[in-house]
C-alpha cells in the first residue's frame, strides 16, 4: 500500500531546487564558499539550538495564554449548544437567530456553524459546565498537536528545519487565538491534515475532509486540488462523509431547529455585517476600504473609535470582492495543476482558502492558512528559493500585533494574501508527484 506522499525527496546535486552539500551549515541564502558577514549572520541565525529555544519560548506562550484564559466564550457557547441539542433541541439556534433577526449583525457568541459542530460538543454539554469546558478545549489542542504532527511528516523537514517548523508553527497567531477562544480549529485541522496525508487514496481522503466540512464548511474546498484523476473519488468520500455527519446532527436536532438553522441563521450569515476590528476578510478589505463601511479603530487614548473612508462604492467593492474571489479559486486550481495535481499540496491549497473566501475572518479563521504556509515554507528554504522565503516572512511580520491595535485597516487580510500568493507561486517545489502520477500508482 502507497504510503502518504513525502514533500522532501531527494534531489540530485545540481538539479534545480537541489542544495549543496553544506546547505545546513550555511543557512538558506549563503553563499557555499567564503565567509562574508552574509554567510555568518545565516549560520547564526539558523543554529538548531536557537531555534528550538526560540520555538519553546512561543510555545511556552502559547500554553501560558491559553492556561491564563479561563473564559473561552466560543467554548462556553459550543459547550451550551452541545447541552441543548441532548435537552432542549430547538434552543441550539435560538439565540443565535434572535440575534441576527433584531440587530442584523453576526453575534459575538452562539452557534454560527453547521448541526455537527453541536453534535461534536454534545458529550462535553452534558458535563458540569466547568468540566465540559475544560476537556472541550483540552481535546481541542491535542487534536491541533496532531494535526500540525501530521503536517511536521507531510513537509519532512531536514536539520535546522525542523525547529523552524515548529518555531513557525507556534508564532502563528491564530493557533493560541483559537484554543484562547476555545474554538473548533483542532477538531477542523486533524482530519484535514489527515485528509493532505492520504492524498493517495481520495476516497477516504475526501471522506476526512467531509468530516471536517460537516463541522465547518470550508475544508470542502479541498477537492479543488484533488485533480482529474481523483476528483470523483475524493468527492464521493467529500459528500457521503459530510452528509452522513450532518444527517446524524439533524435527527436529534429536528426539523423546526434545522428550518431555523437554514433560514434565520445560515442565510443571514451570507450577508450579515461585522463591526469588528478583529475581523480582517477579504470582503472587509473592499468594504471598508472603498465601499464605505464603518469599521472600528483603537485610537491613540485607546478608545474605540468608528471610522470609515471617504470613499463610498459599495457596488465597485462587492464587484471586486467576487473578481477576488474568483482569482484565488482560479489560482488554486492553476497552482494544483501546475504541482502535477500533488495529493498534498493541491488540497492545502484549497483548504487555506477557508482564510480569504468567508466574509468573516477573525484571528483564530487564520488556521487553515497554516499547512499550506509551512509546507511552502520548509521546501523553499531547503531549496533556497530566496524570494517566497521573503515574502512568508513579510507575512508573518505583518501579524505581529493584533488588528484592533494597527492603524493600517484589513493589514492581516493583505497578510493573508502574501501568505497565500507564495503557496501559490511555489507549485513549481512540489513537480516530483508527477512521477507518481503519470504511473497511476
Amino acid at each position: 500500500m502507497a504510503g502518504p506522499p513525502e514533500l522532501d525527496t531527494p534531489v540530485t546535486p545540481g538539479q534545480p531546487g537541489s542544495l549543496p552539500a553544506d546547505a545546513d551549515r550555511l543557512g538558506p541564502g549563503a553563499a557555499p564558499a567564503g565567509d562574508g558577514f552574509g554567510a555568518r549572520l545565516c549560520r547564526a541565525l539558523t543554529q538548531p539550538w536557537l531555534l528550538w529555544t526560540l520555538a519553546g519560548i512561543f510555545w511556552a506562550r502559547v500554553v501560558l495564554l491559553d492556561l491564563a484564559n479561563t473564559e473561552r466564550p466560543d467554548g462556553r457557547s459550543f459547550v451550551a449548544a452541545g447541552g441543548a441539542l441532548i435537552r432542549h433541541p430547538a434552543g441550539v439556534y435560538g439565540a443565535t437567530a434572535d440575534t441576527l433577526a433584531r440587530t442584523g449583525y453576526l453575534p459575538v457568541h452562539g452557534l454560527l456553524g453547521p448541526p455537527f459542530g453541536a453534535l461534536l460538543a454534545a458529550p462535553f454539554g452534558v458535563m458540569p459546565q466547568p468540566l465540559g469546558l475544560a476537556l472541550w478545549s483540552l481535546g481541542d489542542a491535542v487534536a491541533m498537536l496532531a494535526g500540525l504532527a501530521i503536517v511536521y511528516r507531510l513537509a519532512a523537514p531536514s536539520g535546522w528545519r525542523r525547529p523552524l517548523f515548529w518555531l513557525v508553527a507556534a508564532y502563528f497567531p491564530a493557533v493560541a487565538a483559537d484554543l484562547a477562544a476555545g474554538q473548533f480549529g483542532g477538531y477542523i485541522l486533524l482530519p484535514a491534515a489527515a485528509a493532505l496525508a492520504l492524498g493517495r487514496r481520495p476516497g477516504v481522503a475526501g471522506a476526512l475532509a467531509g468530516v471536517a466540512a460537516a463541522i465547518k464548511l470550508y475544508p470542502a474546498a479541498m477537492l479543488l486540488g484533488a485533480g482529474p484523476r481523483r476528483f470523483v473519488a475524493f468527492t464521493a468520500g467529500l459528500l457521503v462523509a459530510a452528509a452522513g455527519a450532518t444527517l446524524a446532527a439533524l435527527v436529534p436536532l429536528g426539523g423546526p431547529a434545522t428550518r431555523q438553522y437554514l433560514t434565520a441563521v445560515l442565510v443571514p450569515v451570507l450577508s450579515g455585517k461585522i463591526p469588528d476590528c478583529e475581523i480582517n476578510s477579504v470582503r472587509t478589505l473592499y468594504m471598508r476600504g472603498i465601499g464605505g463601511e464603518p469599521y472600528p479603530l483603537i485610537g491613540g487614548d485607546g478608545r474605540l473609535l468608528m471610522v470609515h473612508s471617504p470613499l463610498h462604492l459599495p457596488a465597485l467593492a462587492l464587484g471586486l470582492y467576487g473578481l477576488t474571489v474568483g482569482g484565488l479559486v482560479l489560482a488554486a486550481i492553476l497552482a494544483a495543476r501546475r504541482s502535477g495535481w500533488h495529493p498534498a499540496y493541491g488540497p492545502a491549497l484549497g483548504l487555506a482558502l477557508g482564510a480569504l473566501i468567508p466574509g468573516e475572518v477573525n484571528v483564530y479563521q487564520q488556521l487553515p492558512l497554516l499547512p499550506l504556509v509551512l509546507l511552502t515554507l520548509v521546501r523553499a528554504v531547503e531549496a533556497r528559493r530566496i524570494g517566497p522565503s521573503l515574502l512568508i516572512g513579510a507575512g508573518l511580520l505583518a501579524v505581529v500585533r493584533q488588528p484592533c491595535a494597527i492603524p493600517i485597516p484589513d493589514l492581516w487580510t493583505l497578510a493573508a494574501l502574501a501568505l497565500y500568493a507564495a503557496g501559490v507561486w511555489q507549485a513549481g517545489l512540489f513537480k516530483e508527484v508527477e512521477a507518481w502520477r503519470s504511473t497511476g500508482k
